[in-house]
């Protein structure tokens, strides 16, 4: 029998995050909007993750299984199979504000000319976790991030300016972001939480020199770009965002 595809695609890629994976679901499962379908990506697991996330009996979840290929080509997968208009993402460690698809989805019908729409970030410190060493912009632990999780983006986007750099094993969002400013996507930040970032002992993030390598090759790239777009008249003004 046919069905209508879904309103909002849901991209959950995971690797070993058994500990946290079924939160990071139910903050999904806990959203009024309930036109949605959750691709959950196993990138590879060797601990319980699959059955963590099978054992939550959601009939709008599907699980894809590949071998570990990292987060971007987890994505990726996602995205090849996603079948809404928007697209969502949630690490298995993060968790959503309640309202964070009402908020999001408000904009985007008040603004029909916006691709996408990014809040803040309000970050969760485990017991185990240091404290990152930057000052919070607002009360709360909160900042204003262009982390994946806090946005909701138009499908459509993604179709544009292509998926995530598989290359990268960190800082692939980042270089995403990079590509939507360079190439004039409208985006719009709201004052309100959008993802509850997790910080603890095993963040990928806290891989300082695999971190720092990513982000520097990002960085190059986007200069890059941004030169041969320049040379040819097209370089934009970035201080839109």
């Amino acid at each position: 029998m046919m069905t209508n595809p879904p309103l909002l695609s849901i991209i959950l890629p995971v690797f070993n995050g058994e500990t946290f994976v079924a939160e990071a679901i139910r903050s999904v499962q806990m959203q009024p909007l309930t036109d949605w379908e959750l691709l959950c990506v196993d990138d590879g697991s060797t601990d319980g993750s699959v059955d963590r996330v099978l054992s939550l009996n959601e009939p709008r979840l599907r699980l894809i299984r590949q071998a570990n290929q990292g987060p971007a080509a987890a994505r990726n997968r996602g995205l090849a199979q996603a079948q809404g208009e928007f697209v969502a993402f949630i690490d298995a460690d993060d968790l959503w504000p309640a309202d964070k698809l009402a908020r999001q989805l408000a904009v985007f019908m008040e603004t029909p000319a916006v691709d996408v729409v990014v809040g803040l970030v309000q970050y969760l410190f485990a017991a185990d976790a240091e404290p990152p060493a930057y000052r919070f912009t607002h009360e709360g632990n909160r900042v204003f991030y262009y982390q994946l999780g806090a946005g909701l983006f138009r499908k459509a986007v993604f179709e544009r300016l292509g998926g995530f750099n598989e290359f990268l094993r960190q800082s692939e969002d980042v270089d995403w972001y990079m590509r939507l400013k360079e190439q004039g996507v409208t985006l719009q930040t709201i004052e309100q939480t959008t993802l509850l970032y997790r910080i603890h002992d095993h963040n990928m993030t806290k891989e300082s020199t695999l971190t720092t390598n990513s982000l520097m090759q990002v960085l190059r790239g986007s200069l890059s770009r941004r030169r041969q777009a320049g040379a040819a008249g097209q370089l934009r003004n970035f201080s839109e965002y």
